[in-house]
């Protein structure tokens, strides 16, 4: 076992790093199985192994999975779509890059759709001015979801202006918010 996990601000290996090692085993004749946590084809890196594996002729088989975004709603109880609320839902990164959240603002503020974030801790007191700014009513209802779908799954329910406040006061009652989404 090669344990090859992440964290937004750490990585146990490069992800170079796992694509080369994936194929260096598989040419070996190896049979590995490769366990990815949250969703390696929605932001994950999924897509990068794959490629690297078919580029070099080695045969692979993915499974499907749940989405992170459905199981941890699902394990809140909160529906992503909704007929009398919501008949679309759009995924989007909230990583940032170079400090900055280069995004369609206006398409996130529709009528009647839900709007997932991934890896949004980090941006998101830009994440909640931005997204008001162009037009979202500031008492959005808003989920922070910490360890979604395990045992130990923590939901904070508020609005979207309030949302970076109730994260900065679950910070500091919380050892470990890396691992919100």
């Amino acid at each position: 076992m090669v344990y090859v996990g992440k964290q937004r601000t750490w990585h146990a290996v490069r992800q170079d790093e796992i694509n080369q090692l994936l194929f260096k085993e598989a040419k070996q004749g190896k049979w590995m199985l490769r366990l990815k946590g949250s969703d390696p084809f929605i932001f994950g890196r999924g897509g990068k192994e794959i490629a690297t594996l078919a580029a070099e002729q080695v045969p692979f088989q993915v499974m499907p999975y749940v989405t992170e975004a459905s199981g941890c709603a699902s394990y809140a109880g909160i529906p992503l779509m909704y007929r009398d609320y919501s008949q679309s839902c759009k995924f989007v990164t909230g990583q940032l890059k170079g400090g900055e959240l280069d995004l369609n603002w206006a398409s996130f503020v529709q009528t009647r759709q839900t709007v997932v974030v991934y890896m949004g801790l980090a941006g998101l007191p830009m994440l909640s001015q931005q997204l008001q700014a162009h037009g979202m009513a500031a008492d959005m209802p808003a989920a922070l979801i910490q360890q979604g779908t395990t045992g130990r799954q923590r939901v904070w329910v508020s609005t979207i202006a309030d949302l970076p406040a109730l994260a900065e006061r679950k910070k500091a009652c919380s050892a470990d918010l890396s691992h919100y989404r």
